[in-house]
């Protein structure tokens, strides 16, 4: 820790008075002005002592050797915070299908770095995972399906070529149009083709005479004798009558409309944006007409097309109304019963304009009901070329909101083949990792880049994915990237001595088992954070056959990028090298701090050696880069040190501020509650459930209470109408866990966190007023119990602080009881 001396370490007790006032003023406004000194106050008689010692105490401090100083404050963990790298994610776009390999005896294969800019150099990231499975591909569609009906959500990104096709964005939506060419086909065979022929025809006439005004049929001859009925939607056809040569006569307009016989089912439709149609109407539903099975259509303007005055919601024909429709056939000629057709459903596929061209497939399978659900869902597909298909895994990853439990959306992946179409059961896979992304403008919900290995068979040429949350992002091969680029140095260094000597290397803010601890201790996903412990960090090997990896026992400065060999590290471990051996430093890690939290589309220059097992040929982060700090400086260090601790947490309500800050929008509806160990050491105090109702946690939380110091905070949270997930409770942990971390150096005071949910209480109670809200430690007027939402029950003790549940509610029952 190389910090410059300060000028004095000297605290004027006027300072510390006028700073215990402020405090009492924000903490009481009503007090404000009325605060004076009162030698003969007891409490601020206290407060000027208490002043005057450290006034005293801290002008010794002065008299002392800076070196001496800073060996003290070293051994209580004061030191200078190094830099701290950044994580992103980029989408690579590989030559050939294959495994991306990251050696760990000499990783840093494969760089990607950002363009140098006047204010920096170029940042470089590497992946975090050691080993990637990569196939060239297609993201071919993003489509949202709200109840039942389809539309395109997916347009390219197009800021970045170098992924062309591999990136899908959400953008406006728009009606799916595939299935404005939505067909329904039954072929028959039959012995007498003449005599069937006619019965079908005239069966088919009658259905259009008779039956609902939407439907369009015809008859067709096949090939080798077949006969071929054709059934499509056609909402024009409905005006046949009100309005034969196709365009309006003026004034009011009715629709034939109609159900089949035995069915509910009719097309949903609206009337679309088109002039001379009033305003009003324009994007609602069409009324019902007078007569029954009709739709009335006002004030259309004279010589008004048809064709077009009813646009039809992009929903495909049920399943079941396919049936139907044939039914409906077979009930005008009981004749027709014996033939058994053969069903096709099909809609023409539209690729090129963003069209799912897996909705066809599905629909032919019958797996259309099964694959949209119910309620909304996001849907992408990936198409595969012939020369990547295989057996084995497939990387894909989807940017969804984050859910307020933690986890993430029900997901639900079928394989696309050639044979089949879409296959009816799903497809294993995994969560390789998990990324925050970071916030956009306009945007409160917490969003996640999900990355995804599925497993594919030969036979497959790609997959659907259906997901029950808004997909914002869909990706084909995205890796996991660390702003912690190798520096080969293979630098050989002769001992010539047994005490410890000093190496420096080529570059500062290096990455260090203390930068990598910091880094985890940040809010990250389990999956993303066990990514990061396996990390290799460096490579120092001795002559005599040992290699040391990752600094073992060797001291290392960090910031200053100097190393110190014969020197423990900072876990107290010592590798000695002898006199007359020779270390060489093949390989260490460094970081670019703060800058590495670049902006999306920045990364995009590919490094890579020659004789990879996978050419990578583009590569582009399609979102932000997030955390990334840079080394502490010397005023920064100095102050966080050695100056006062105004505007540092001290009471409980400055750390519920902190936590509340630090939880984000994510927990805005929360309560925080923070007790320090002044107030669970002054009151009797009592954890919900009591006694013998205790759950699992409660009993580690009084366990690790009677254990904890004064150095031990207790922070409760959780909304007040509901119970904090076991997902949403471990994120949160960490998030104040990662708090805590960072300002102990500068509190001793404070050097650990117990984290537990917050329960939501009611008092069933007999005479007390139903709109009083009580404090957690006074007992309600009356008798009665408190009661969670699992039907848990206990008697409230008077005067007691009830640490981790609040009362929310008063329900009034006379003569109740347990």
């Amino acid at each position: 820790m190389k910090v410059r001396p300060p000028e004095s370490l000297l605290l004027r007790r006027e300072e510390l008075l006028a700073d215990v006032r402020e405090r009492l003023e924000a903490r009481l406004p009503s007090w404000a002005g009325e605060l004076v000194d009162d030698p003969s106050d007891p409490a601020w008689m206290v407060l000027e002592e208490v002043a005057w010692m450290a006034e005293l105490l801290s002008g010794q401090l002065d008299r002392f050797p800076h070196a001496v100083l800073r060996q003290v404050v070293h051994l209580m963990g004061g030191r200078r915070r190094p830099a701290s790298p950044a994580l992103a994610a980029a989408v690579l776009r590989p030559a050939s299908a294959g495994v991306l390999v990251e050696d760990a005896a000499r990783p840093g294969a494969l760089q990607i770095h950002s363009s140098r800019t006047e204010a920096h150099e170029a940042v470089s990231f590497v992946p975090a995972e050691d080993r990637v499975a990569l196939r060239p591909g297609l993201v071919s569609s993003l489509v949202d399906i709200v109840d039942g009906e389809l539309f395109v959500v997916g347009q390219p990104w197009s800021e970045r070529p170098d992924v062309d096709g591999q990136v899908l964005r959400r953008g406006e939506a728009r009606p799916a149009r595939l299935l404005e060419e939505e067909e329904i086909s039954w072929t028959v065979r039959s012995a007498d083709a003449e005599g069937t022929r006619q019965r079908l025809q005239a069966a088919v006439d009658g259905l259009l005479a008779e039956g609902p005004g939407w439907l369009g049929l015809t008859l067709e001859e096949g090939e080798a004798g077949e006969l071929v009925v054709r059934a499509r939607i056609d909402p024009a056809r409905a005006f046949a009558r009100s309005a034969p040569g196709g365009m309006a006569p003026g004034g009011d307009l009715e629709a034939r409309w109609g159900t089949l016989e035995g069915s509910a089912w009719s097309p949903p439709v609206r009337i679309p944006d088109v002039p001379g149609v009033p305003l009003d109407l324009r994007g609602s539903r069409p009324e019902a007409g007078l007569r029954p099975g009709t739709l009335l259509l006002p004030e259309v303007p004279a010589n008004q097309a048809v064709r077009g005055l009813l646009e039809r919601r992009p929903v495909p024909v049920p399943a079941g109304v396919v049936g139907d429709i044939w039914r409906a056939l077979l009930d005008r000629d009981l004749s027709l019963a014996s033939l058994r057709p053969r069903t096709r459903h099909t809609v023409r596929s539209l690729p090129a304009l963003g069209e799912p061209d897996w909705v066809p497939a599905a629909l032919e399978a019958g797996l259309w009901g099964q694959l949209a659900g119910s309620g909304r869902r996001s849907a992408f597909s990936i198409r595969l070329p012939e020369r990547a298909r295989g057996r084995g895994a497939l990387r894909l990853g989807l940017v969804v909101p984050t859910g307020r439990d933690g986890g993430l959306p029900r997901l639900h992946l079928h394989g696309l083949t050639e044979a089949e179409g879409v296959e009816g059961g799903t497809l294993a896979h995994r969560v390789a990792w998990r990324l925050p992304v970071p916030g956009r403008p306009g945007r409160r919900q917490v969003e996640e880049l999900v990355a995804l290995d599925v497993e594919l068979d030969a036979r497959h040429e790609g997959l659907v994915l259906l997901c029950e949350a808004p997909v914002q992002q869909a990706l084909l091969n995205p890796v996991l990237l660390v702003n912690a680029p190798v520096v080969e140095d293979d630098r050989v260094v002769d001992i010539r001595r047994t005490v410890p000597e000093a190496v420096s290397l080529r570059f500062g803010d290096l990455v260090t088992p203390e930068v990598r601890e910091a880094l985890l201790a940040q809010p990250l996903p389990p999956e993303t954070r066990s990514l990061l412990e396996r990390l290799p960090l460096a490579r120092l090997e001795v002559s005599d056959g040992t290699v040391l990896s990752d600094f073992e026992g060797v001291s290392v400065a960090a910031s200053e990028g100097e190393l110190v060999l014969n020197a423990p590290d900072e876990r107290g471990r010592e590798h000695r090298v002898g006199r007359g051996q020779a270390v060489t430093v093949a390989w260490y890690r460094r970081t670019d701090g703060a800058a590495g939290r670049v902006p999306e589309g920045a990364l995009h220059e590919v490094d890579q050696r020659a004789g990879a097992r996978v050419r990578v040929l583009g590569a582009a982060n399609p979102t932000g880069a997030v955390l990334g700090e840079d080394r502490e400086g010397d005023d920064a260090a100095l102050e966080r040190i050695f100056g006062s601790s105004q505007g540092m947490p001290v009471l409980a309500s400055d750390w519920e501020r902190l936590v509340r800050l630090e939880l984000g929008e994510r927990a805005q509806a929360w309560r925080v509650q923070v007790w320090t160990h002044a107030e669970r050491a002054l009151l009797p105090t009592f954890l919900w459930p009591g006694g013998r109702r205790q759950d699992a946690e409660t009993r580690r939380l009084a366990e690790a209470l009677r254990a904890a110091g004064p150095e031990t905070l207790l922070v409760v949270l959780g909304p007040e109408d509901g119970r904090l997930s076991e997902a949403e409770l471990a994120w949160a942990r960490r998030v104040v866990e990662a708090l805590v971390q960072r300002h102990r150096a500068r509190l001793p005071l404070v050097r650990a966190v117990e984290v537990s949910r917050l329960w939501s209480l009611r008092v069933d109670a007999d005479g007390v007023s139903a709109t009083q809200r009580f404090p957690t430690h006074e007992q309600p007027e009356g008798t009665g119990f408190l009661r969670d939402a699992e039907g848990r029950v206990a008697r409230p003790a008077p005067g007691t602080l009830l640490l981790n549940a609040v009362i929310t509610g008063v329900h009034v029952a006379e003569g109740w009881g347990p």
